[in-house]
């Protein structure tokens, strides 16, 4: 079985990934730990924004949490006996899940 679990490290993602722990998956199951960076054209609503700081910085910092986020995830399910890869995309996150 191949399942795609989509992350991002907030509080409903986290419940998701417990979720999965929580499940018994059959031999061979594979996990792609996904996480999708968008492209920063202007600070979302509620992230830290100094005049100072380049729109670059911001979206270095977004893909470093994303494979930070990715990581833990698959590491967290290794740790369960699951096969896990960890992914980082960049795009709308809508498309690029599908």
């Amino acid at each position: 079985m191949k399942v795609l679990l989509a992350v991002d490290g907030s509080e409903p993602s986290e419940e998701a990934v417990a979720s999965v722990l929580r499940r018994s998956w059959p031999p061979g199951t594979s996990m792609r730990v996904l996480s999708v960076v968008e492209n920063v054209a202007v600070p979302r609503i509620g992230m830290a924004f100094e005049p100072t700081v380049g729109l670059e910085t911001i979206q270095a910092d977004m893909e470093k949490h994303a494979g930070e986020v990715t990581a833990r995830v698959a590491e967290a399910l290794k740790n369960a006996s699951l096969q896990a890869e960890p992914i980082v995309r960049h795009g709308d996150p809508r498309s690029v899940i599908v």
